[in-house]
């Protein structure tokens, strides 16, 4: 007979700073990858959303041409009004098609606003309960209820296809969504947003501009940088961050001069980023991205880039360790500097060879009203949570301190 023991209950400790990976169930990751849309169980009814840029290009012919060649016909919708900025009134209409055609599969076939727009859709497709108003309140804090979060999936699946080497979209939580009224920006995030499906197929980026490559190469840049510095990073994420670090800073020029292999490595990068802030988070920089678009028409990655090496050199106290692990792993020389500078010097360098611009003021913006919209911008920008998973959440002052250095 078994010995008896006291039984002692287990006291379970408060959920506190949540630790936990996630990521798409699956990601194909090869050049022409998309061809597993002709493999992929379970497609029948498919609505494809895109931008007519896209369309034109010929890529969502080159999706319906594979999808035709699946051993039983499919039904194909497509959608290709994504706006270059994903409105409330975009989702809205497309959302009205989606219902009609009823599918069981959303591919999203383009770059980050054509991703995040059809995160939106997705979710209010799998919940017509939910009234896209609420979308912007509801949606803002990624710890909020993390257990509560509305499913998604019991309908349809949503397959993302990058086409641009950017925003790590097709894989993370995070989405962005614009009012076309006020021309605010919501960042929007749930794990309810991340895609059941990523294919990664570098192909798409052979054709695109050195422009975009350098915008979007900065914008992932700051997302590593970013993910492996929050207060929220673990040794899960920080090995996507790390991985993807020195890929970039590898490829980052390569890529830039239009180089395939290059451009084929950056593409990677930008998804491995992606998991790395799905799962490290952004923070101060993105914090301050996102509301200096509410007021100026600037890419994205074009202000990340701008606003980076100061954020470096604003943190540097709190993370110079991590600074100079990054620059051991990524052989950025130190020669006597500490990591934070070395770090914010190797970001300037590479401003610097792809042409970036360094300051708000070389983008036209008059000093008087970059000093008016910048006190609104500081004011927005310390509410948001990407502040709040900084290594040192910055007050109004030192946000209102790093737009003045950088303009």
């Amino acid at each position: 007979m078994a010995e008896q023991h006291e039984h002692i209950p287990y006291e379970v400790p408060e959920l506190g700073e949540l630790h936990w990976i996630r990521t798409p169930p699956k990601i194909f990751f090869e050049p022409h990858a998309i061809r597993y849309l002709a493999e992929l169980k379970d497609l029948s009814k498919i609505f494809i959303v895109s931008d007519r840029m896209i369309y034109k290009l010929g890529y969502v012919n080159r999706v319906m041409d594979i999808l035709r060649r699946r051993r039983f016909n499919v039904e194909i919708e497509i959608y290709i009004d994504v706006p270059t900025e994903p409105t409330i009134h975009a989702v809205e209409e497309a959302l009205e098609v989606m219902r009609t055609f009823g599918p069981d599969n959303i591919i999203a076939l383009g770059g980050g606003s054509v991703i995040d727009a059809a995160k939106v859709m997705w979710m209010l497709f799998e919940h017509p309960e939910i009234p896209i108003t609420e979308i912007p309140t509801r949606f803002h804090g990624l710890m909020d209820d993390v257990f509560k979060n509305p499913k998604t999936g019991k309908k349809s699946r949503l397959i993302a296809v990058p086409t641009t080497s950017g925003t790590g979209s097709e894989v993370s939580p995070f989405c962005i969504l614009v009012d076309d009224k006020t021309k605010k920006t919501y960042p929007l995030s749930n794990y309810c947003f991340i895609p059941s499906v990523a294919i990664v197929d570098p192909e798409f980026t052979i054709t695109l501009p050195k422009r975009t490559i350098a915008d979007n190469g900065l914008d992932i840049l700051s997302h590593c940088i970013e993910a492996y510095t929050s207060k929220y990073s673990s040794d899960y994420s920080n090995s996507f961050a790390l991985e993807a670090l020195q890929m970039i800073f590898k490829n980052f020029r390569g890529s830039y001069n239009g180089e395939h292999g290059a451009r084929f490595n950056m593409h990677n990068a930008a998804t491995i980023s992606g998991m790395a802030t799905a799962n490290g988070y952004n923070c101060v920089i993105h914090a301050l991205a996102h509301k200096v678009a509410d007021h100026y028409h600037i890419h994205h990655g074009k202000i990340a880039g701008i606003l980076l090496p100061y954020v470096v050199r604003f943190n540097g106290s709190f993370v110079e360790e991590k600074y100079k692990t990054i620059c051991l792993r990524t052989h950025i020389p130190l020669d006597g500097k500490n990591g934070t500078e070395a770090l914010a010097q190797k970001c300037e360098q590479l401003l610097k060879e792809t042409e970036s611009t360094t300051k708000f003021r070389d983008l036209g913006i008059e000093k008087d009203d970059w000093e008016q919209k910048i006190q609104i911008i500081a004011n927005d920008a310390v509410k948001l949570q990407d502040n709040g998973f900084n290594a040192k959440v910055a007050t109004v002052d030192e946000l209102l301190s790093i737009l003045r250095a950088a303009y």
